[in-house]
């Protein structure tokens, strides 16, 4: 009906980000500048759990219920169970960047990796860090690496590749095929699966919303507000699609 509820922290200053669903309708947050996971019911319940300097503002649940983060402060990927126990995977290598993060099917975690100077697409799985360099993974300032990430219905990893101004698709088999963005310098915000191998995306610095089928066809859409500037986004089960205007302290519906 558009009404909205706002629930305040225990927590001040402590910017909320990456939520996901868990089971029984709760839903989970980072709490980046407070270096915490927190959890609200949907009677708006909140709990806190610290874990630590560096948890990055995206969050991944597998079947378990474990919640996955990036951790670049300790160079890590970590993991926490629903009661607060926290474990870090260490990479082999030094500066890494682990942003967003998504579960798949088989509760192995993909995750975009900015990097330093080159940009990786990275997996862990049963405690195992892989990672794979596209070919377009290098870049500079706001534009370097790998950014967002989605695991479609058919297995396959979609992410952003900033600096060529693509969007990716790696196939099962380990295929990658590269599809042109329609602007220049898109910065691809977020990446969101649907639910026919498809994904959908934000722009953030081109107010566009988007879609992209396995085959590749995209269809772009603006959001009403120029400058509001399309952020996270999200599809609801009968397929509408819910786009955040971050500047604009609005959110978009399209049915």
């Amino acid at each position: 009906t558009g009404a909205i509820t706002e629930f305040q922290l225990p927590t001040t200053h402590s910017f909320p980000a990456g939520i996901r669903a868990g089971s029984n309708g709760e839903l989970w947050f980072a709490e980046s500048l407070a270096n915490k996971i927190g959890s609200i019911s949907e009677h708006g319940m909140i709990k806190e759990y610290p874990v630590g300097p560096g948890v990055a503002g995206e969050l991944a649940i597998d079947s378990t219920g474990d919640l996955w983060f990036g951790n670049a402060r300790n160079n890590a990927i970590g993991r926490m169970t629903p009661v607060g126990k926290v474990t870090r995977f260490s990479f082999h290598s030094p500066k890494h960047i682990p942003r967003q993060l998504v579960a798949a099917p088989d509760d192995s975690i993909w995750f975009s990796d900015y990097g330093y100077d080159i940009g990786t697409l990275g997996r862990i799985s049963r405690g195992k860090i892989s990672e794979y360099v596209p070919g377009h993974a290098r870049g500079e300032g706001e534009y370097l690496g790998i950014d967002g990430v989605a695991v479609a219905t058919d297995g396959s990893v979609w992410f952003a590749e900033p600096n060529a101004n693509l969007i990716a698709r790696r196939s099962t088999s380990g295929t990658i095929t590269e599809y042109a963005l329609p602007t220049p310098k898109s910065r691809v915000v977020e990446l969101v699966a649907g639910s026919h191998d498809d994904v959908w995306f934000t722009m953030g610095d081109n107010d566009i919303f988007g879609h992209v089928t396995s085959q590749g066809k995209m269809t772009d859409y603006t959001i009403p507000d120029a400058g509001g500037g399309a952020s996270g986004l999200a599809l609801d089960p009968e397929g509408n699609v819910w786009v955040a205007e971050y500047f604009a302290d609005k959110i978009v519906k399209m049915q």
